[in-house]
């Protein structure tokens, strides 16, 4: 738990980024496993990190979705830059991706 899953995007084209809280397996369906997840705000694509930026919102939104819903199938990281001092944190694929 805790990696972040791209979800869609917002009105401004921003992907919409999703903090994984749980996930509920019914009945032993693991087909259908829902996915609990809590929105994070993307801010801004960061140019020096090649990233985007994310706050939390100052109402805590937590939804279910599945695993058809997702934009992305790749979980990312959720980093703070070290010595800098701001509530923004950054989005980052965890793996390195082959693009060759």
């Amino acid at each position: 738990m805790g990696c972040i899953l791209h979800i869609g995007y917002d009105d401004n084209e921003f992907p919409k980024f999703w903090e994984l809280k749980k996930i509920c397996v019914v009945n032993k369906n693991v087909e259908r496993a829902m996915f609990v997840v809590s929105e994070k705000e993307t801010t801004s694509f960061n140019r020096h990190y090649q990233c985007f930026e994310v706050v939390s919102p100052v109402s805590c939104v937590e939804k279910v979705f599945y695993s058809e819903d997702f934009t992305s199938y790749l979980p990312m990281n959720l980093l703070k830059p070290i010595g800098v001092r701001t509530p923004k944190k950054l989005v980052c694929n965890r793996f390195d991706i082959d693009i060759n």
